[in-house]
């Protein structure tokens, strides 16, 4: 630590004015090299320092190493920088000393700086969203820290999900940190089909961040799978949640009754799905119709799925 009498302003003023810039340098770097950036006293130092080797902080970095690196404390490096300096000048200061991205990260983090001001600071140093989702996941950052940091910094729901997939991190990883980032169901599965997750990835993802069928099978349609495909997707959960699921995302009578018959459903089946959902018997007679069941068959899944009034279908069904 400097001398009480050294870390006192008006006598560092006084002993500065005797020295010549060179010896003014060595003095203030080794006192730097020995104080605690976190005392208030250190200040001055770090200010008289900074009017000796210019406003630059690449110029009071490099200019400063030499002296923490004989004392073995460079660590102190960012700290010490943060006295006089914003996040985004220390970057650069860093990297102008040779420092990577994880090292920047790990010494920004040091200092003090979250994650959101360290994708900052990257950016502004012109570190690319994959190359900062390798250098966070190397310096040890969860993966929603890493995706609300990339967030935070403008890049969009398809970029973070390309660069994490390019570190490594699953599609069911890639759907938790943008979930719990606050990134809805239908910008998880655009992201997710962006980078090439199948169909079936893409309902693993998101019923694993905790949405349902109704959810997915929207979230499926924005991405531009069809009815059948949707169907095919939620098969094993039953035709009344599969027929739940695309009517909340839009699909009418008819396209639930043809999406149950292609994944193997019957006429039974069909009709008791729709009841379920909330169709009448009419709007169920015209969905069984145009799978071409006849009418004994239309008929006989009304009377399954327990539509009232079923002998007037009958007479309409027969005439028609």
């Amino acid at each position: 630590m400097p001398r009480r009498e050294e870390r006192s302003p008006a006598i560092l003023k006084r002993n500065l004015s005797k020295l010549s810039r060179e010896e003014r340098r060595d003095y203030l770097g080794n006192l730097l090299s020995r104080a605690n950036p976190h005392n208030e006293n250190t200040l001055p130092i770090v200010k008289a320092f900074r009017k000796v080797t210019g406003r630059n902080a690449k110029a009071f970095a490099k200019n400063l190493q030499p002296y923490l690196k004989k004392r073995k404390v460079e660590s102190k490096l960012p700290e010490i920088l943060s006295k006089v300096y914003n996040h985004k000048s220390i970057a650069e200061a860093l990297n102008h000393i040779g420092k990577n991205d994880v090292r920047i990260i790990e010494a920004l983090g040091y200092a003090g700086y979250d994650h959101k001001k360290i994708a900052e600071a990257l950016n502004h140093i012109g570190c690319d969203h994959e190359d900062m989702v390798k250098a966070f996941k190397e310096a040890s950052y969860g993966h929603e820290y890493i995706t609300q940091a990339l967030k935070h910094v403008g890049y969009s729901p398809n970029q973070i999900a390309k660069a994490l997939k390019s570190a490594g991190y699953s599609h069911v990883s890639i759907a938790k940190a943008f979930w719990l980032v606050g990134y809805d169901y239908k910008k998880i599965a655009r992201a997710l089909d962006y980078i090439g997750s199948s169909r079936n990835e893409i309902v693993q993802a998101l019923s694993s961040t905790g949405y349902g069928y109704k959810y997915i099978a929207e979230a499926l349609k924005h991405v531009g799978y069809d009815h059948h495909e949707i169907a095919e997707a939620l098969k094993e959960a039953g035709h009344i949640p599969v027929a739940q699921a695309l009517h909340f995302a839009g699909y009418n009578h008819v396209h639930i009754a043809e999406a149950l018959d292609s994944i193997n459903y019957n006429h039974k089946k069909i009709a008791e799905a729709l009841k379920h959902i909330g169709y009448d018997r009419k709007y169920a007679t015209r969905a069984l119709k145009s799978r071409n069941y006849t009418p004994k068959q239309i008929l006989e899944a009304l009377k399954y799925a327990g539509f009232s009034g079923i002998s007037e279908v009958l007479k309409k069904v027969k005439k028609k």
